[in-house]
């Protein structure tokens, strides 16, 4: 009894404006999955870079963070992901962009802000733009 009072509320508009909503949601997904396979792939290609790189040839104090974030390809790509995403810290706490600075340099640092800023600015502004 009570879903038909639902339902006939439904009927009536009160829920207009919840089903333009959902219909935006509807036609926004597959923009959403493309840019979500879009971020997934500049991931793997940085987790290969960041594997190979940084996970191989390391300096002595940097051992302990290359071992727990870019020892593997699964370990680089969620490390890279995270990243992407906002959460860019290593296992300790520090940043990684900060580590990478101490251990590596200022080269290091621009190419990482550069990568951070082209995801960011660029990648997530598809994503926000399309809804």
């Amino acid at each position: 009894v009570r879903l038909t009072r639902v339902a006939r509320l439904a009927r009536a508009g009160m829920f207009h404006e919840l089903a333009h909503m959902l219909r935006g949601i509807e036609a926004g997904i597959s923009t959403w999955l493309w840019t979500l396979v879009l971020l997934l792939m500049i991931c793997y290609v940085g987790a290969i870079i960041l594997t190979q790189t940084l996970g191989r040839y390391h300096p002595a104090g940097f051992k302990r963070y290359a071992d727990v974030h870019f020892s593997t390809l699964g370990n680089s790509m969620f490390t890279c992901f995270r990243c992407c995403v906002g959460d860019c810290s290593a296992y300790d706490g520090r940043p990684i962009g900060v580590l990478l600075q101490e251990h590596f340099g200022n080269p290091t640092v621009v190419l990482y802000s550069a990568f951070i800023m082209w995801v960011s600015f660029g990648l997530f502004n598809v994503l926000t733009a399309s809804f």
